[in-house]
Formats: structure tokens, sequence, C-alpha cells
């Protein structure tokens, strides 16, 4: 076994993303849970509205099930699921001697109500579904395939409907709970995915409402089949859900805030300003009043608010995205102006520091007394510079340069006293003092806006890792989630219909995790980063493509492997730069003195991507050796393969320019290494020669 010691600090900050990655799953599980029951109301409005049942509704009944069933599994597995991350992080709080205070209780009480959870409420639900699914089968059987017969008030599939929505009600009110009793677990970062989702929620239902509305729009509400107003009115019900969810998110979002105000105000403000956003804008209204209008079948009103919702949410987002990244810039920016304030006050200082050793010179005692009064009016004039400066840095958190300055203030009264009591040379002593005092405030100064910049830096970085490992957590999920209907299909030899749909909801879903790529991708000013997330998305494409055509095969799979191996890997760029910049920090003994310069964060960023070249270069060869592999088991390769050929070939080009472009840069650093070559090398990197055209082996007929 190995032991690894850390501090008590690091060891706080590991359960803290631990802590996120429970909350994050539970948030998960909740958003599963949610469809699964707007699955059911789907259900219940055709059935109150047609008294009717279809293929359509049961394939829906059926993904709703198959959902439930994974809900079941997340919430009560004691191998892999929630029981089992609350069971490792408890036990090592024990470890730890943490199992005293508020986590610890958090904990048990989140494990004994999903034990509860567990004895009714799930498998509740699992069983009126199936219930509930058999009766409409054997409904459907008898209608030969076509709609069913009418279904009766007291019929058994009601009844199981309506058990099995009550148990899911119980289950996402636990949840709901429970997320906001761990409230304080939160980030602002974890509102930005949630409002994330709710936006991609809202993007579809725009679309299904505009698709819907081509059938009925011209229809006045009395003229609508049946079917119609079913459809509207599940449309309606939905855009009231995410109504409502977007109310719940803004109303958590305020008690985070509220308790960040003292520790972290500028996270707080950055809750605070979303919050009166979409309140003013009465984002939530919209939407409810775009619900009405749906269910009213007035389409162009209700598309009209849906738009101006969107839009607002989306403004939401990126109040939540680049606020504290401009509150950061705007501090180093403030800092920089302030460093050429004491610059300035320096100089001054030096200048009468100099008068007053001329004036000590002065043979006439009448002219010496002169100058010394004049001078003495001076330094006053300095020293309530120096007194306001010292508050101004106060004010940018630069408090160990605010007291260097204060120190100097102090001298400079010091100086201004002997000055008028004629003493020049004790003056001048202590005009000698307060310009130390003004170097060391310098000094401080330099060190506190190299640490807003890197702060700044790393939170540029850290929205972006945040972004990639979103995409990468939902890549995952639709990877294992097509594997699992491609074990489905080799073992029934085909999909029900019911999974048929739900490959092409996987199908929708790929699609958008490919938009959000490719907009990650046109924020991005790094030209590796575009070629690192402009490929994920190709692929992205081409799977949702597949998906389409249900086809869950390993080509498919393939794709989204290819994808996430991309983000993975732009991922891993920043992991490596985060892990080179904490050594070197250590090396240091903490932050690194000097003036520091801005030019020098230029080469560190074009070094991050040219580890990202080296990353996708690895990548072009396990994707070239693979190819030559599948090549030399055909007579002929194939149309695709060939296109993979031609397409391998064309990538390696575009990352032999790209690098060479970066590695002619040749900025010089601050300390004089010489240019980005250099410090490639010196990570292990060589720029790589004019790539070699790829091609398809030559294969030989026998």
């Amino acid at each position: 076994r190995r032991l690894t010691v850390i501090s008590a600090a690091e060891l706080q900050e590991r359960l803290a993303e631990r802590q996120a990655v429970l909350l994050g799953e539970m948030a998960r599980v909740l958003k599963l849970q949610r469809d699964a029951k707007a699955q059911l109301d789907g259900v219940d409005i055709q059935l109150n509205k047609v008294d009717r049942l279809t293929k359509s509704d049961v394939d829906h009944l059926q993904q709703a099930e198959l959902m439930q069933r994974q809900i079941e599994r997340s919430l009560t597995s004691k191998a892999d699921g929630l029981p089992a991350q609350i069971a490792s992080l408890l036990s090592d709080l024990r470890n730890n001697r943490l199992d005293q205070g508020d986590t610890p209780e958090q904990m048990q009480r989140l494990q004994n109500e999903l034990a509860r959870l567990a004895e009714q409420a799930l498998p509740g639900a699992s069983r009126e579904l199936v219930a509930g699914i058999k009766d409409a089968q054997s409904r459907l059987t008898e209608a030969e395939g076509k709609s069913s017969p009418p279904v009766e008030k007291e019929a058994p599939v009601r009844k199981n409907l309506a058990a099995a929505a009550e148990h899911q009600n119980e289950v996402i009110e636990s949840l709901e709970q429970l997320l906001g009793d761990l409230n304080q677990w939160d980030t602002y970062r974890r509102f930005h995915r949630e409002i994330g989702q709710l936006q991609r929620d809202q993007q579809a239902l725009e679309r299904e409402t505009a698709e819907t509305g081509q059938k009925t729009l011209t229809k006045s509400q009395q003229d609508l089949t049946k079917q119609e107003a079913a459809d509207l009115e599940k449309l309606a019900a939905r855009q009231t859900e995410v109504a409502r969810q977007l109310e719940q998110t803004q109303q958590r979002m305020a008690e985070l805030a509220n308790k960040l105000r003292q520790n972290d105000p500028v996270a707080a403000d950055t809750l605070q300003d979303a919050i009166q956003h979409a309140q003013e804008k009465a984002t939530s209204g919209k939407l409810r009043e775009a619900s009405k209008n749906v269910g009213k079948n007035q389409i162009g009103q209700a598309a009209q608010q849906q738009e101006q919702a969107g839009r607002e949410i989306e403004q939401m987002l990126d109040i939540l995205s680049q606020r504290r990244e401009h509150e950061l810039g705007r501090l180093v920016k403030k800092l920089r102006e302030a460093e050429q304030q004491l610059d300035q006050l320096r100089k001054q200082q030096a200048g009468l520091r100099k008068k007053l050793a001329e004036a000590e010179q002065k043979p006439n005692d009448e002219q010496r007394k002169q100058e010394l009064e004049r001078l003495t009016r001076e330094q006053r004039e300095l020293q309530q510079q120096a007194e306001r400066f010292a508050r101004q840095l106060q004010r940018l958190q630069a408090d160990q340069a605010s007291r260097a300055a204060t120190r100097g203030g102090a001298k400079m009264g010091q100086a201004g006293q002997q000055a008028q009591q004629g003493d020049a040379a004790g003056a001048g002593k202590q005009a000698e003092e307060a310009m130390q005092d003004l170097e060391e405030a310098a000094q401080q100064l330099a060190e506190r806006r190299k640490q807003a910049e890197e702060d700044l830096a790393n939170e540029q970085v850290s929205q972006i890792q945040d972004l990639v490992k979103n995409i990468i957590g939902q890549q995952e999920r639709l990877l294992a989630e097509t594997k699992q209907y491609d074990a489905q299909q080799t073992a029934n030899g085909r999909l029900t219909r019911a999974q048929a749909q739900s490959v092409q909801d996987l199908s929708r879903q790929q699609t958008g995790v490919a938009d959000e790529t490719t907009g990650l991708a046109a924020k991005l000013t790094g030209e590796a980063f575009k070629l690192a997330l402009d490929g994920a998305a190709r692929e992205m494409t081409r799977a949702a493509e597949r998906l389409g055509e249900r086809d869950v095969t390993t080509t498919t799979q393939r794709h989204q492997q290819l994808a996430l191996s991309r983000a993975r890997r732009l991922l891993a760029a920043f992991a490596n730069d985060d892990e080179k910049n904490a050594e070197q920090k250590e090396n240091q003994g903490g932050a690194g003195g000097g003036d520091g310069d801005e030019g020098q964060q230029g080469p560190q960023v074009s070094l991050t991507e040219l580890k990202l070249l080296k990353l996708l270069q690895e990548d072009l060869n396990d994707r070239s050796r693979l190819l030559d592999e599948q090549a030399t088991k055909l007579k002929t390769p194939s149309p695709d393969l060939q296109r993979e050929y031609v397409e391998l070939g064309q990538e390696q080009g575009r990352l032999a320019d790209l690098l060479i472009k970066l590695t002619t840069k040749a900025e010089p650093t601050e300390k004089g290494e010489g240019d980005l070559k250099k410090l490639l090398e010196k990570d292990g990197l060589t720029p790589t020669p004019e790539p070699k055209p790829v091609k398809p082996p030559e294969v030989k007929n026998d």
C-alpha cells in the first residue's frame, strides 16, 4: 500500500471536491427523475384528452421504465451508486478524525433518506410502471396494433400510472429537499451548469413547439383534433416545468449568495446579478405565459415569449461565466494604475530628499530656514498623498503594500516636523526612511498585481476546464448508453420500439453536445484549442447522424470515443500546466517577487497550446495505427477507411503548420531564456518536421 501525507488544507480541498461530485450526481439523478415523470405526464394527458393509447404512448412508458430502473440503481446500489459514495466519504471522515460537525450529520441524514426511498417510493414507481405497461400492451394487442379502444376511467393502466407518478413525485421532492439542505456545497459554477441544462431544454421545447405549430397554427382551438389538443397540452406542461425549475434554481442561488457574502463577495455579486437580471426581465413569467399560449394554440405569441426567455437565460449564463473574470480584470487594471501612481510618488519623494540634502549645505541660516519651510509644505502634501494612496491600496486588497505606504506617510510627517524645526539632517534621514518604505510598498504592490494576474489567468483556465469537463461527462454518458443499447441489440437480435426511440433521443442529445463543443471552440482564441474542439465536434456530429439511423454498433461508438479522446487530451494539457505551476510555486517558496511583466503571460499560454499539440499528435499516431491494422485485414480498403486516411493526412498537415507557427514566434521571456522553442525543449517537446502524407497501405491481393 502507498501512504500519502497531505496537509489539512489539502484534505479539506479533496473532501470538498468529493462533496461537489456527490452533489452533481444527485442533481443528475434528479434531472433523470424529472424526465421520467415528464414521460408519464405526457401519457396521462393523452389518456385525459383522447381516452386512447397508441404505440407511441407505450414506447414512452417503456422508456420511462428504463429510466426509472437507472434512477433506482443510482440511488440504491451499494456497489457504485450514491450510497457507496456516501459510505466512502463517511469512512474517510472517520479515518481522518473529522466525524464531528455538520458534514457527517448531513451525510448520515442523506444516507437515511435514500434508504427510506429504497423501501417504498423507488420500487413502487418501478412496480406500478411495469404493471401499467402490461395493461397498455394488452389493450394494443386486442386492437391489433392500432389505437386502443377507449380506456375506461377505472382502467388498471390509469391507476398504475397515477400511483407511479405519486411515487416519482415523492422521489423528486425528496431530492430537491436534499439538494436544498446541502446548498453550502454549491458553487456558482454548478448553477452555471444547471442553467445551461435549462437553456438546452428550452431550446428543444422551442423546436418542438414550432414543429407542432406548423400543423395547428391555422386552426382555432375548437377545430383541433383531440390528439392535437393533447400534443399542445404536453408541450405546455413541459414549458411550465422549465419555468418551475428556473424559479427553484434562482431561490437556491439567492440562498448561496447570502452565505457567500462575507467570504467571497465577488461570487455573491455574480449570483445576485444573475438573479436580478432574471427578476427584472420576468423570465419565468414569460415561460409561464408561453405555456398558457401553447395550450391555447396561440403559437405565434408563445414563440415570441419563448425566444425572449431563451435570450434572457443565455444572458444569465453570460453573467455567471464572465462576471468574476471581469472583476479580476478590473482589479488587475486598477493595480497597474496604482503602480504608476506609486512610481510617481516615489519620484517626488526622491526629489524632495535631494532638496533637503541641498538645503542642509546652505551656509546662510536665513536662506536655509526659508528653504526648509517651503520643503515642509511639500513634504506635508506628499504625506497626504501617501495616506490617501494607502487607503486606496486597502480598497484594492493590497494590504501589505498599504501598510508599507502608511509607514512611509508617517515618516514623511516626521520629516516635515524635523524640517519645520530647522533640522535639515534629521528631516533628510526621515525622508530617506520614507523612501525605503515606498520601495517596499512598490515590491508588495507588484506581488499583489502578479497574484491578481495569476488569479485572472486561473479563472479563465478554470472556466474552460469546467466547460470541457461538462462536455466530457456528457460524452461519457452518451458512449456508455450507446454501448448498453448495442449489448441489448446483440443479445436480443434487435432493439425494441422503446429502445429505438431512446436511441433517437441519444442522437438529439449527441447533436446538442456537438453544438456546445462548437460554441466553446468559437469562444477560444488559441488555435490549438480550436483544432481539438472542432475535431471533437466533427466526430460527435457523425455519431449523432449514425444514432439518428439507430446505429449503435462499434462504428458509432468509435466516433464517440474519438470525440471523447480529443476532449480529454485538451483537459490533460491544462492539467499538465496546473502541475507545473504548482511545482514552480513550491520551488520558489510562494509567489515570486520582482516587478513582473504582463508579456510573460503570452509564451506561457502558447506553451499550453504546444503541449496540447503534442497530445493531439499522440492521438493521430494512435488513430493511424488502428487504421493500418484495419486496412491490413482487408483486401481492398473500404470507402469509409479511405476517407479516414484522407482526413488523417489533412489533420496531420494542420497540426504541423500550427506547431511551426507557434514555435517561430520566438518571444523573449522575462528572464531572457530565449523563445518558445527553448521552453518546448525543456518539456521534452521537439517541433515536428513537415509531415509525410498519410495514405492507406498498399494491400496485395493473393
